[in-house]
C-alpha cells in the first residue's frame, strides 16, 4: 500500500471535528511507513463509491473506508460491479462497526491503521440483494454483512437519521426494544436452498435476516452464529413465526453469545433466498389467523433501508478483495 486513499463523510454523526482529527491520526501512520496519502471527503450521499472509482483510476492502490459500514457499503458497490481488485479496509469510525468488530479492529483510528498494515488482500464473496421499489423497477445492492426483511428494516424505516446521530447504537436498541412491543409481522412466502441439498425449501416466514460476519460488535452481537466473511454462502436465520418470543430469545442468545435453538427458529448456511408476498388465496395456519398482520415489509442491506417485497438474495463470488488478518480467515 504506496498510494492510499482514505474516504470519509464529514457531515456524518455529531463529532465531526473529532473525526476530521481521527481520519487525520490514521493518514499520520500510513505517511510514517511510507504511504502517499490522499484523503477524500464524500461530496454528498452515496458519492463514495464514484469517488473510491475516481481514486482508483488515479492510481490509488488501496481504498480505505473511514466511517461506519453505511460507508463501506456505499464505497464498494461500483468496485464489485467493475470487478476492481484493488484492496479495500476499514477504519472503523461509525455508528455501526460491524465488518471492523468481525476482523477484530481496534476502535483507536491510529491502532485501527497499524493493524491495516499488517493485514493481508483476500478476494471473497459477497451477497446480492434485489428488492422491489415502489415504482415497480428493481433494486440492485450488494451486503457485506448482512440483509434482512422484516422487522429489521421496519426499525430502519423509523429511526430518523438526526436521532441515530445523537443517539449511536442506543438508538438502536431503543426501537429495537419497541418494535418488539409493537411491530406487526407480515407473512412471506419464503423460498431457499441450503447448502448440500439438491431442492430448495419453502415455508411461511414473519421475518429472514441472512449474515456475512458472526460477530457484529455491540449487545447483540451474534446475530447471525457460524456466518463467515470467506464463505460462499449467507446463514440465514429464519423466524417461522408471527410470535414474538422466539425473536427475544435469538436476541437473547445473541448477547450472550449463545445459538437459541428453537423448532420455530432455523438457523442454516444457504446460497439463495428468496421472499414474496402470499399467492392470493393461500389459507394461513391457525397461528396466523389469530395474528394482527402488517400490510408491508421492508428490506434492508447492511443497516441501509433499500425497498420491499419481491425480494431475492444471493451470492457472488470472488466479488471483492478486503484487507484481512490472518486470523480471519475461518470458513
Amino acid at each position: 500500500m504506496r498510494r492510499i486513499a482514505l474516504i470519509y463523510n464529514p457531515v456524518a454523526g455529531t463529532r465531526r471535528r473529532q473525526r476530521a482529527s481521527d481520519v487525520e491520526a490514521a493518514a499520520k501512520v500510513f505517511r510514517k511507513h511510507g504511504g502517499e496519502v490522499r484523503v477524500i471527503a464524500t461530496e454528498s450521499g452515496g458519492s463514495a463509491g464514484q469517488q473510491a472509482v475516481e481514486a482508483v483510476t488515479d492510481g490509488a492502490d488501496a481504498i480505505i473506508c473511514c466511517g461506519g459500514d453505511g460507508t463501506i457499503h456505499d464505497a464498494v458497490q461500483p468496485l464489485i460491479t467493475t470487478r476492481v481488485h484493488t484492496p479495500v479496509g476499514v477504519i472503523p469510525l461509525g455508528t455501526g462497526n460491524g465488518l471492523a468488530a468481525e476482523l477484530g479492529m481496534s476502535r483507536d483510528p491510529a491502532h485501527a491503521a497499524w493493524e491495516l498494515l499488517r493485514f493481508e488482500p483476500r478476494r471473497i464473496p459477497v451477497g446480492r440483494i434485489e428488492c422491489a421499489l415502489p415504482d415497480g423497477t428493481t433494486r440492485v445492492r450488494y451486503f457485506l454483512i448482512s440483509a434482512g426483511v422484516g422487522a429489521d428494516a421496519e426499525m430502519l424505516y423509523r429511526l430518523k437519521t438526526e436521532t441515530k446521530d445523537r443517539y449511536g447504537l442506543w438508538a438502536y436498541y431503543f426501537h429495537a426494544l419497541r418494535l418488539f412491543w409493537t411491530h406487526r409481522f407480515m407473512p412471506m412466502d419464503v423460498e431457499y436452498r441450503v447448502t448440500g441439498e439438491t431442492s430448495p425449501r419453502r415455508e411461511l416466514a414473519a421475518q429472514v435476516l441472512v449474515g456475512r460476519i458472526e460477530h457484529f460488535g455491540g449487545m447483540m452481537s451474534r446475530l447471525t452464529p457460524g456466518a463467515s466473511l470467506n464463505a460462499e454462502t449467507m446463514q440465514l436465520v429464519l423466524f417461522r413465526t408471527p410470535a414474538k418470543w422466539p425473536l427475544l430469545r435469538h436476541a437473547t442468545a445473541a448477547a450472550t453469545h449463545g445459538i437459541y435453538h428453537g423448532a420455530s427458529v432455523a438457523i442454516v448456511p444457504v446460497s439463495e433466498v428468496n421472499c414474496q408476498f402470499l399467492p392470493p388465496g393461500r389459507e394461513l395456519p391457525a397461528a396466523w389467523r389469530r395474528a394482527k398482520l402488517a400490510s408491508r415489509a421492508y428490506a434492508q442491506a447492511d443497516g441501509e433501508l433499500l425497498g420491499g417485497l419481491p425480494v431475492r438474495m444471493t451470492m457472488v463470488p470472488d466479488a471483492l478483495t478486503l484487507l484481512m488478518p490472518q486470523r480471519a480467515a475461518k470458513s
